[in-house]
């Protein structure tokens, strides 16, 4: 989350925390979690209300990232039963989260009309 600062018309800046996402399509996108409200105002209450501020939505982040943390735990001395089917293979997972990230997964979406993939000579 981040502090927003917004000019008006009437000359004054106005103070919000904003949090950042991406909708369905991937494009980005701020909602405004509080809106805290004109600056001239708040340097009445506060000797630094944009330093505040930040150090409120910086707080704000860590306990939100907090809150979505999981902790899972795994008995190694279990052992599986014979001739149940329960196993999955989780060995891809790691390498499936570095392709998402690096953004291979858009770079290699090909539409029907392009021939990128046949153009590319590998070596023997």
């Amino acid at each position: 989350m981040n502090l927003k600062q917004s000019p008006r018309k009437n000359g004054r800046i106005y103070l919000s925390i904003e949090k950042g996402y991406r909708d369905k399509a991937g494009k980005p996108r701020a909602k405004t979690i509080q809106s805290l409200g004109y600056l001239d105002v708040l340097e009445k209450e506060y000797d630094d209300p944009i330093a505040h501020f930040k150090e409120v939505a910086r707080k704000m982040t860590e306990e939100e990232n907090s809150e979505r943390k999981l902790t899972l735990s795994i008995n190694m001395d279990e052992k599986l039963i014979p001739g149940t089917d329960n196993r999955k293979n989780f060995g891809y997972a790691a390498i499936l989260k570095i392709y998402h990230e690096l953004g291979l997964d858009v770079f290699l979406r090909i539409s029907p009309g392009m021939r990128i993939l046949s153009t590319i000579r590998i070596p023997l």
